[in-house]
């Protein structure tokens, strides 16, 4: 368990340092684009630390648990594909391609559903929590 505090310390050393660097050097591209490819490599290891520790750390009961969540995630993601078009947004003067506007609707699209089913989630979570205690 050592190794887990000693590399969430580095990924915050590491993090800290980059966000120092970026606000001094006065938003360049290349600090945008390292700053966003620093992002995605935390959120990997986040998706990859969130999928393994499950199946090390829990019984069979964690792990089927784990997988249906992971199905479920899936499962909207592709909804969310599905459901995006690759047409611009009207008045937007960036120039991307199809398949950029494509994924950047279905992360909105994908975005909301999460948010949706949070909020449901804490508020029926919340009424059958006062239910079961009557």
């Amino acid at each position: 368990m050592k190794y887990t505090k000693y590399i969430s310390v580095l990924l915050l050393v590491v993090s800290a340092i980059l966000a120092v660097v970026f606000y001094s050097s006065g938003y360049s591209d290349g600090m945008v684009t390292t700053i966003i490819n620093w992002a995605l490599v935390l959120s990997c290891i986040a998706l990859v630390g969130a999928v393994l520790m499950p199946l090390f750390f829990s019984n069979g009961k964690g792990k089927k648990g784990m997988l249906v969540k992971v199905g479920f995630i899936a499962v909207l993601c592709v909804v969310s594909y599905l459901f995006a078009t690759g047409d611009p947004v009207e008045g937007s003067r960036i120039e991307a391609t199809e398949s950029a506007w494509k994924y950047t609707d279905a992360g909105l699209i994908l975005t909301g559903l999460l948010f949706v089913i949070a909020v449901l989630s804490i508020l029926f979570g919340s009424v059958i929590s006062n239910l079961r205690n009557k």
